[in-house]
């Protein structure tokens, strides 16, 4: 089953690196990850949107949730798992293929 997560978080240098930390302890198999900055009103902290499409059951979908959670930088968390909501975005660029030669 595929599932789709959508991370705000504080806009750190080490919040993509805590994330795909967890990710790689709980051995999450990713399909896609794209990180942007969120436009924030002048004053207001940068935030940092990150999607994430992986595979996975409702358990694994639930602990992955659980273990964002817990990290400090993470502001926000929203969750779908059905097939019309995980899909892939039409507006995005596929992200590129790399071959090892």
């Amino acid at each position: 089953m595929r599932f789709h997560i959508t991370v705000l978080a504080e806009d750190a240098p080490d919040v993509l690196a805590r994330v795909s930390a967890v990710l790689s302890r709980r051995r999450i198999e990713v399909e896609r990850l794209v990180a942007r900055r969120v436009a924030q009103a002048e004053g207001e902290p940068a935030v940092l949107r990150i999607r994430l499409w992986a595979r996975g059951g409702p358990t694994t979908q639930r602990q992955l949730v659980l273990q964002l959670a817990k990290l400090i930088q993470v502001l926000d968390i929203t969750t779908s798992a059905t097939k019309e909501e995980a899909a892939w975005p039409s507006s995005t660029i596929p992200a590129m293929r790399i071959q090892n030669s």
